[in-house]
């Protein structure tokens, strides 16, 4: 039973429609995180200054890419879906405010923000897909990513910049191993052979989205 819920994830007559106009704000918004990270890298004269802005500029693609599966596979018609890109959007300029001294006085900023946004996208998405077969895939992603956010939140404690990068460079590694296997667990269930799985990952939605990227990701996958 859903409780007279709508369902937020989309149809297949739903991933036709144009882009939201919240979507393409969410894009103006990384735009701008981007430019920041450029001029970073280009004011950057060491291999570790540089270490730790590809760090900054792999992380905000990871940003962009999991909003952009997040936005295929769920309908930003629905509340819940606007409030969690509307929540990414103001994260992802905390964490493009912080980045300048990301490795000094604000690595906690960048770091928690980062773990807040996939923690806060995984919880409302549990909580709005409730006695649905479709939450076990938010279940799965909220596993990874409470494991990649324990990371982000110790490298940003942590005081030494040589540290903090090792350490937000396992954090971002498990991010993209988890997206790379497509969130399942090690040895566990594979979730293919459902209806859920089949029409929407990765055979299905991620390889509609209008994305070059992560079409490309996919048909490598």
């Amino acid at each position: 039973m859903n409780g007279g819920r709508r369902p937020i994830t989309r149809t297949m007559m739903m991933r036709g429609q144009p882009t939201d106009l919240l979507e393409l704000f969410f894009d103006l918004a990384l735009i701008a995180s981007l430019t920041l990270t450029s001029q970073k890298m280009a004011n950057e004269d060491t291999w570790t200054g540089m270490a730790q802005a590809l760090l900054a500029l792999s992380t905000l693609w990871a940003v962009w890419v999991t909003t952009t599966s997040f936005t295929d596979l769920y309908s930003p018609q629905q509340r819940p879906v606007q409030l969690v890109i509307l929540g990414i959007m103001f994260g992802g300029m905390l964490m493009s405010a912080a980045l300048p001294t990301a490795f000094s006085s604000h690595g906690l900023a960048f770091g928690a923000t980062w773990a807040a946004i996939n923690w806060g996208r995984g919880l409302v998405l549990i909580a709005s897909l409730r006695g649905r077969r479709e939450r076990e895939r938010p279940i799965r992603v909220l596993s990874w990513n409470t494991v990649s956010g324990i990371l982000w939140i110790v490298g940003g404690l942590v005081p030494n910049p040589g540290t903090r990068l090792a350490v937000w460079l396992a954090a971002l590694a498990v991010d993209y191993v988890a997206f790379g296997f497509r969130f399942r667990y090690p040895a566990g269930r594979d979730c293919r052979g459902t209806t859920w799985c089949r029409s929407t990952w990765p055979s299905g939605t991620s390889r509609s989205t209008s994305s070059p990227w992560v079409n490309s990701f996919w048909s490598r996958s």
